[in-house]
């Protein structure tokens, strides 16, 4: 296909890529001197780097942005990848040729796609995008016009190949993973959790199964499920992960492995929560709005450094949406490494409270709903936690029945059980109500009331405003008494509230006689999405009725904990189970003929009883419950080296702590720099430490560099840089290679002894007469302190460092049973210079 590089404005210009500056024409490199210097040429770039001055270039890795947002990163090798060729070598030839096929696929996508990134992206950039779309080539041949794609092939259908009388057997010679995956490598492990799971997939029960990384435990517990299901026409499966990546990596890539020749016939289907998906009907009243906000309107605002923020995540949703078979934002890694994102995402996201379900115009088409039928129509669903448990709340209206249940990452199962059947209310969450019902834009009204305020009466028009400016009231006076009812510490428990009870049961009431007028204000309506929504908005004020009762009204249940905590300011208030065990005893365990929960941490100090404990597993009647450790996969002495530093002080010791931390962290830069992951228990500590770091340091830091995603994604492409982390960095994170060489751990990982559900939990432990360190703190922070240990090694090929600056792993008596966690044996150093000869022998300098 011939590029119109006349027509671009493109006969000629100067392309700075990959460090190279080099002169172009129609396309391909050529020397300067044979391009006549009649005009400035153009100046198009792609560098990861700021741009000076983006009003005088084209920015070709914006460009790359705004058309390809669900590339993993915006790399040059990525986006020449993705495009069907290599710029490996560097050479101006190989660079050209990403230039060439990027502008090609621009040609050939929509006009009013280009159209649409050129007035959000401004610029020399968003002119190009403007020429591609006058110049557009849309007629080309479909091939020519698809664009790369994220997601997997479709599963071969086809006849099985294989027959297997056992689901081992698929694992041993001959079987189908030697046949199928050539780099395939028998691991006993793998076969010994194969015929576990099939055993009670058999016979039913549940199994409680601790596999390592390089288990493979995931084909290890698909593999017999497949075959069960294939066997059992009637029965259904659900396999739940404990993050959207994990579900999309085994949806993706796992399951379309196996499927085809062990069960082809098998309907599978991955479904995710609600707000997973784009709203087809809430995009498009956003885009309505887009000419008031967003893009050309304020370029004139914009620095000449960045195109706006928002602007590129609307371009990101504009292009994707132009592709996506899904509508599952997990696709858009571009949108979701954007800083603010979020805010922008909660008006886009499908929600209960503005669908109107088949009412809705979009309803055939619609993303979420499609995944969720697409879920109950197939055996074999792929989910995560949140969903699971979320089902298990609303009675399995979501998820339908099934009689088989895989959990894993099973360690997280109590956290999302917990989260699923917690209440919350936030002031936020009856303003966002009444925004939805009515607010203003400048002169003008939008919301509910006012798309159907022509078709009432004066009156009722006039009662729906008068009582949403009362609850408005109410609500802005019950949270003005709350903040000083409740102490300014966060999170705690909350205080007895009997003084705000009464103004609570006044605004519950209002909030009722709300939702009774809306259901009235709903009977002249002959549309029948405008219905659907005012039952909706109904429904939601009762249930937040219902909320403000639960928590600061009704009497407080002996199984709750009532708690509070501020974010950025605002207060929230939580009443959360104390135990998860007795709601799975009676929501989950009955209907379930098979349950197998898996992870690598499972077992503390060897034994199941804690996670037994916390499950509801020990519970009469017994269940049939079968426990299993399998031996590591990997021979770790060989590859990890950890090391306790005696030479820093104790963590109690605090600022003399930290600075330790950040003086150490310096040295290890300085003797071995390496890809390091430093973990902390605390937002404190950690901002603590980032604070005294040397400015020179290539550090990344959770919560000030940007998204969890985005800062991961910048870790793995940096050769050295010092990540400091906590929360959830502690576990789910695979970094192999040498993308992850050192790991400190800075403190071993407690909970807060204060913290509201940990305390309540302790509580209840010595009401039954068990000791809440011993039978609750520890296992848990064992449990935490393998799932970091476990950040390091995640392939066979991985090798590095852990480091242990907390004492109290070899000075405390309960520290053995961290030390005995461990996969090798933990040594000490006791001055710096040690801990640089260890770092020596286990990095040792390259031979020239």
């Amino acid at each position: 296909m011939a590029i119109p590089w006349s027509s671009l404005g493109l006969t000629a210009f100067v392309l700075v890529a990959e460090e190279r500056n080099m002169t172009c024409c129609e396309g391909s490199p050529v020397p300067a001197s044979s391009v006549e210097p009649v005009d400035p040429l153009p100046r198009l770039t792609y560098i990861e780097g700021e741009i000076p001055d983006r009003t005088a270039v084209v920015d070709l890795r914006l460009f790359a942005q705004a058309l390809l947002p669900t590339l993993s990163d915006h790399r040059l090798a990525t986006l020449a990848d993705a495009l069907g060729t290599s710029c490996g070598d560097g050479s101006p030839g190989s660079l050209c040729t990403v230039v060439q096929r990027l502008l090609r696929f621009a040609l050939t996508r929509e006009p009013a796609i280009c159209r649409s990134l050129a007035r959000l992206i401004g610029g020399p950039t968003g002119d190009l995008l403007e020429q591609c779309a006058v110049h557009s080539l849309v007629d080309l041949p479909a091939d020519d016009q698809r664009p790369p794609s994220a997601s997997p092939q479709p599963v071969d259908a086809s006849p099985p190949t294989h027959r297997f009388d056992s689901a081992e057997r698929v694992f041993l010679p001959g079987g189908l993973m030697m046949s199928r995956i050539p780099s395939y490598e028998q691991r006993p492990a793998q076969v010994e959790m194969a015929g576990n799971v099939a055993t009670v997939l058999r016979d039913g029960g549940t199994l409680l199964i601790e596999a390592g990384a390089g288990t493979g435990k995931t084909f290890a517990y698909l593999v017999p499920v497949l075959l069960y299901l294939a066997e059992h026409p009637s029965v259904r499966a659900i396999v739940s992960t404990r993050t959207r990546h994990l579900q999309d990596q085994l949806y993706e890539k796992d399951l379309p492995q196996l499927a085809s020749s062990l069960a082809p016939r098998l309907r599978c289907a991955l479904v995710k929560g609600r707000d997973n998906y784009i709203c087809i009907r809430r995009w498009n009243q956003f885009q309505q709005e887009l000419p008031l906000a967003y893009g050309s309107d304020r370029h004139g605002d914009q620095t000449q450094h960045a195109v706006h923020p928002d602007d590129l995540a609307v371009a990101a949703l504009v292009s994707w949406l132009a592709a996506t078979q899904t509508g599952d934002i997990e696709e858009n890694a571009l949108f979701q490494s954007l800083d603010g994102h979020r805010e922008l995402w909660n008006k886009l996201r499908d929600d209960p409270l503005h669908c109107p379900a088949s009412a809705c115009p979009h309803y055939e088409d619609c993303f979420s709903f499609r995944a969720r039928r697409a879920a109950r129509a197939a055996r074999l669903v792929v989910a995560n936690h949140s969903l699971v448990m979320s089902d298990l709340a609303a009675a399995g209206r979501l998820l339908g029945p099934y009689e088989v249940l895989i959990v894993d990452e099973a360690h997280s199962l109590e956290a999302a059980t917990r989260d699923a059947f917690t209440h919350s209310l936030t002031r936020a969450v009856i303003d966002r109500l009444l925004r939805d019902l009515e607010t203003r834009v400048g002169r003008k009204r939008t919301g509910w009331i006012s798309r159907i305020a022509a078709t009432l009466s004066t009156s009722d028009v006039s009662s729906l405003r008068g009582q949403c400016k009362a609850i408005e009231q109410g609500n802005r006076a019950l949270f003005a008494e709350l903040e000083q009812a409740i102490p300014q510490q966060t999170p705690d428990r909350t205080p007895p509230l009997d003084a705000v009870a009464q103004p609570a049961q006044g605004l519950a009431e209002q909030l009722r006689l709300l939702s009774r007028l809306l259901i009235a204000a709903t009977e002249p309506l002959d549309n029948a999405e405008s219905v659907r929504e005012g039952e909706l908005l109904s429904g939601a004020a009762e249930e937040a009725a219902a909320v403000l009762l639960h928590l600061l009204v009704a009497p407080r249940s002996r199984d709750e904990v009532h708690w509070y905590e501020r974010s950025l300011g605002r207060l929230a208030l939580y009443a959360s189970p104390i135990e998860v065990g007795p709601i799975l005893e009676k929501t989950l365990y009955p209907k379930l003929d098979s349950l197998v929960l898996t992870s690598a941490t499972l077992a503390p100090s060897q034994q199941f009883s804690y996670i037994r404990q916390r499950l509801g597993l020990d519970a009469p009647p017994p269940h049939p419950v079968t426990e299993k450790i399998l031996p590591p996969s990997f021979d770790y002495g060989d590859r990890m080296t950890v090391l306790e530093t005696r030479f820093v002080p104790s963590v109690g010791s605090g600022p003399d702590y930290t600075q330790a931390i950040s003086d150490l962290l310096v040295a290890l830069h300085k003797a071995a720099p390496r890809n390091t992951l430093v973990l902390f228990t605390s937002n404190k500590m950690l901002n603590d430490v980032r604070m005294r770091l040397p400015k020179s340091l290539p550090v990344l830091a959770q919560g000030t560099h940007g998204s969890k995603q985005g800062i991961t994604q910048r870790f793995r492409r940096h050769p050295h840089a010092i990540l400091l982390a906590t929360g959830s960095f502690w576990e789910g994170i695979d970094l192999p290679g040498r993308q992850l060489e050192v790991l400190v751990i800075t403190r071993l990982p407690f909970s807060v002894p204060s913290e509201p559900v940990f305390a309540a939990q302790a509580e209840r432990a010595v009401l039954q007469g068990r000791d809440p360190f011993l039978d609750l703190s520890l296992p848990l922070a064992v449990l935490r302190f393998r799932q970091g240990i476990g950040r390091l090694i995640r392939t066979e090929d991985d090798a590095g460092l852990v480091i242990i600056t907390d004492t109290r792993i070899s000075q405390r008596g309960y520290g053995g049973a961290f030390r005995e966690s461990l996969p090798v044996s933990m040594a000490s150093v006791n001055t710096p210079a040690e801990l640089a000869n260890r770092m020596a022998e286990r990095f040792p300098p390259p031979i020239n």
